[in-house]
């Protein structure tokens, strides 16, 4: 994680079709990183209600709205 913000990343979308490959457990594991990291993400969440807030960002003047999903995986979950 240090390398993506040493990049200069302040937002990373997490829904894609390998978001659930190492299961629930790598879903939390990398929003728990990129929380320590100071990263902002969307896309996949720790609970319902982190689900439903709206990410907003500022660059610049300009606020944007952002909404990250999925139509698929590639993993099932039980």
């Amino acid at each position: 994680m240090d390398a993506i913000k040493d990049l200069g990343f302040d937002f990373l979308a997490t829904a894609n079709n390998h978001c659930l490959d190492r299961g629930v457990l790598g879903i939390d594991e990398t929003i728990r990183e990129l929380d320590a990291h100071g990263i902002a993400h969307d896309g996949t969440f720790l609970t319902p209600e982190a689900a439903e807030e709206v990410r907003v960002v500022c660059a610049g003047p300009l606020r944007v709205a952002l909404i990250s999903c999925t139509f698929s995986t590639n993993s099932q979950v039980n």
